[in-house]
């Protein structure tokens, strides 16, 4: 059971045609911020929102010691590309800048994000 006052929820526009560009999520997390950590992405493309409906979305991460780590996003809207990601330990390890992709996945169909960051503070006893 989740506290959800307790959650920091990071909201992050993101135009799937942009693939040259950097984004920065300004998500800024504590590696001990375990279960609370949550970035939503609202997917578009030609301005409009990006229809998700029977696809499956894979939130790529490269952390800075350039491990990578892969987790399922929870579609919460299809039909508005609204997707969810909630970060684990794994995720949060790695102090500094950490990148992310997203993977749009229907069948063979594949459809990557611009990269994007978020940075991963230490907590005053580390």
């Amino acid at each position: 059971m989740f506290k959800n006052n307790l959650l920091k929820i990071f909201t992050i526009d993101v135009d799937m045609k942009t693939i040259g560009k950097n984004i920065n999520t300004k998500a800024l997390f504590n590696k001990k911020d375990y279960k609370t950590s949550i970035l939503r992405f609202n997917l578009s493309m030609d301005n409009k929102p990006l229809n998700i409906s029977d696809c499956k979305v894979i939130v790529r991460i490269l952390k800075g010691n350039k491990d990578k780590v892969e987790i399922e996003g929870k579609i919460l809207d299809a039909e508005n590309g609204v997707v969810i990601v909630g970060f684990n330990k794994s995720t949060l390890e790695c102090i500094g800048e950490n990148w992310i992709e997203l993977l749009v996945q229907y069948n063979e169909q594949k459809l990557y994000s611009p990269k994007m960051y978020y940075i991963v503070s230490n907590d005053i006893y580390s």
